[in-house]
């Protein structure tokens, strides 16, 4: 009888350990579960703390999303900037870059990664300077005569460094603007770089709409006309 005790204890004493190792295994994930999860959750709102930012120097009236912003504001990716007349607005983006824009542009600013996109919604003009490997688009959305009535849908393109590839007309159009040129485009859609490049997009300023004119050549009729009267003749008899 004492070999028949011995020899149940041994595999009782296997299947205890067995059942505390796949107990505390089973614990241990349980515990892990949540911890996994906390971690998810902060290295979320790491990447949302770390989302790409610029920020603002501003000469003038400018706006950010419809309310007046001074120099030292905080750009948020997908902001709307606006520079009103005798505006200027520089947003510096670290590793991205640089954007300019002048007086009477509307721009919305995207940042993803290591590409910079600006949306011209008004036309304007917008400068990029771009750093090597970061591409970067201006997508032309609407174009209009500086403080005008008319609509023009012609576009300048002007590099100083690098190069820039437009495109234009329907069907499209492509062509390569190197550092130095600067080009005209009819009904320009988009000017892409990629890489240590500085590139302007610009509308023309230079159009004045025939209704404008029309005053001024009323006004000019009279020096046009300005001769010597005919002599006057007396009805009078000798």
């Amino acid at each position: 009888m004492k070999l028949k005790r011995n020899s149940i204890k041994a595999p009782l004493s296997l299947l205890l350990v067995a059942a505390l190792m796949i107990s505390f295994s089973f614990s241990s994930l349980a515990d892990s579960a949540p911890v996994a999860a906390t971690e998810e959750s902060i290295s979320e709102s790491i990447s949302f703390l770390q989302a790409p930012t610029g920020s603002l120097t501003a000469k003038g009236p400018v706006e950010i999303n419809g309310i007046r912003a001074k120099t030292g504001a905080t750009v948020l990716n997908g902001s709307i900037v606006q520079a009103f007349t005798g505006g200027h607005a520089t947003i510096e983006l670290g590793a991205l870059g640089r954007v300019d824009i002048e007086p009477h542009t509307t721009i919305t600013l995207n940042m993803i990664g290591q590409s910079l996109e600006v949306s011209l919604n008004q036309c304007g003009s917008v400068t990029l300077t771009v750093p090597p490997g970061v591409a970067s688009l201006v997508r032309v959305i609407h174009v209009r005569d500086v403080g005008l009535w008319s609509e023009r849908r012609e576009i300048d393109v002007d590099v100083t460094r690098g190069q820039a590839n437009v495109k234009y007309e329907v069907p499209t159009q492509e062509k390569i603007v190197l550092a130095g040129q600067h080009k005209e485009f009819t009904h320009a859609t988009e000017v892409t770089a990629t890489g240590d490049a500085i590139y302007r997009v610009r509308c023309h300023e230079d159009h004045y709409p025939v209704a404008l004119l029309l005053p001024l050549g009323a006004l000019l009729i009279p020096v046009l006309n300005d001769e010597e009267p005919p002599p006057f003749l007396s009805t009078l008899q000798p």
